[in-house]
């Protein structure tokens, strides 16, 4: 099954900084559903910066892969998408954000001019 995740190895929980998910983009969808039921129950969710960070990062792909959005939705996702950005820089002072990171800004002028994305 080609959207079936790979199991997580143990060095993502011990905290081995170089570990990287080898997921492609089906997987990382998967992944990124199930994430609160992996995580969560170990966490106090409403109070985890991090935790919350990828919630937010959760609804962002959610809104930009909905197959109808109206102006105001598109207006809401710009505003997560600089949110998300920000919290990167405070969460990861350390990392440089990628141009794939920045592409996320367009997304909503993309979505303007050519239609939804799915």
């Amino acid at each position: 099954m080609a959207d079936k995740s790979i199991p997580l190895r143990d060095s993502v929980f011990n905290g081995d900084q170089k570990y990287k998910l080898k997921y492609n983009a089906v997987q990382t969808k998967v992944f990124l559903k199930l994430f609160p039921f992996i995580v969560g129950p170990l966490l106090n969710t409403n109070e985890d910066p991090y935790y919350i960070f990828v919630l937010d990062l959760m609804e962002i792909v959610s809104i930009v892969f909905c197959p109808v959005i109206t102006s105001l939705g598109l207006i809401y996702l710009e505003e997560k998408v600089a949110t998300h950005l920000a919290r990167f820089k405070e969460l990861f002072p350390e990392h440089n954000l990628l141009p794939k990171h920045h592409y996320l800004i367009h997304i909503p002028q993309f979505i303007r001019e050519l239609g939804p994305m799915v």
